[in-house]
């Protein structure tokens, strides 16, 4: 075996840790606990490294921008359906008024002949 070999498996053996070594470990723990906010923020890595990279900061304003987008276009939409709607309700009433006329016209001429068929009987 090489001395590298032999160092290797010295710092690579199985050692028993030192009495205190909880004790050290936990009062160095207690002593860095951060703030209630900060732990959260830290406990969850993905929002820790989200909001502290920059591309959240490019993220927000470019889907803010999309969502404005999208409620202009989506908005525009049901103006043009309104108006069309609107149209064609003009037209609806349009069509009904000119059928009422015509409707009246065949009413008189249906009663004038039957005036003149009474009067010839």
């Amino acid at each position: 075996m090489t001395p590298f070999e032999e160092e290797l498996r010295k710092a690579l053996a199985r050692c028993e840790p030192a009495d205190d070594f909880t004790e050290r470990v936990l009062r160095q723990t207690v002593n860095r606990e951060a703030p209630a906010s900060k732990r959260w923020l830290a406990s969850n890595w993905f929002a820790s490294h989200w909001f502290a990279s920059n591309v959240f900061w490019r993220v927000v304003p470019v889907a803010a921008l999309l969502v404005v987008l999208f409620s202009a276009a989506f908005g525009y939409r049901e103006h043009v359906r309104r108006v069309h709607g609107e149209a064609a309700k003009e037209q609806l009433l349009m069509a009904i008024h000119i059928a009422g006329v015509q409707l009246h016209d065949a009413q008189m001429r249906v009663k004038s002949i039957e005036k003149s068929e009474a009067v010839k009987q």
